[in-house]
C-alpha cells in the first residue's frame, strides 16, 4: 500500500471510530467504493479495534465503594454529612451541614 493510501486509511478510520459502531461499515464502504486496499486495510483496522475492545475486563468492583467512605451523621470537623450525591472517577461528592 503506497503512503497515500496508508494515510487515506488512516483519515477514514478517525472517523470511522467516532461513528456509532453499527454505521462504521456503511460508512467505510461509501467513502473507499473506489480504493479496495484503501476499504480492506480500514476494515481491517476496524476489526483490530473492537477486537482490543472486547478483551479489555472491566475492572473489579470494590463492594465497600458502593456505601462511599462516608456515612450520613458522621462529622468532619464543624460539618456533619448528611448524604453521599454522588460518585465518579476522582472521587464522591456529599452533601453536609
Amino acid at each position: 500500500m503506497k503512503t497515500a493510501q496508508l494515510q487515506r486509511a488512516h483519515r477514514i478510520l478517525d472517523e470511522a471510530l467516532d461513528l456509532e459502531p453499527e454505521k462504521r461499515v456503511a460508512f467505510v464502504q461509501s467513502v473507499c467504493e473506489d480504493d479496495d486496499a484503501v476499504r480492506s486495510e480500514v476494515e481491517s483496522l476496524l476489526a483490530v479495534d473492537s477486537q482490543l475492545l472486547a478483551d479489555l475486563d472491566p475492572p473489579p468492583a470494590d463492594p465497600g465503594l458502593e456505601e462511599g467512605l462516608l456515612q450520613g451523621g458522621m462529622r468532619i470537623g464543624p460539618y456533619q454529612v448528611v448524604r453521599r450525591l454522588g460518585a465518579g472517577g476522582m472521587g464522591e461528592v456529599y452533601l453536609a451541614r
